[in-house]
């Protein structure tokens, strides 16, 4: 799955988190692990995040959804 950095800063926005750089967002979505993203016709409303270093730690960054 992908989500554009603009769509994840906009999920963020909606659930009143932290804003992040445009670039930082990109690093995130470009070196996740897995990424699983809901989306309502063309428009992301859902996204799981996963980190893992390979080998041993592995956690989920972020679970958004749109609650509307």
């Amino acid at each position: 799955d992908y989500i554009s950095p603009e769509e994840y800063m906009e999920l963020r926005r909606k659930v009143g988190w932290m804003e992040l750089p445009l670039e930082q967002a990109k690093a995130c979505i470009d070196n996740a692990y897995m990424i699983r993203v809901v989306r309502d016709d063309e428009t992301a409303i859902g996204v799981a995040i996963v980190l893992w270093d390979g080998g041993y730690i592995a956690f989920l960054s972020d679970v958004i959804v749109d609650a509307e």
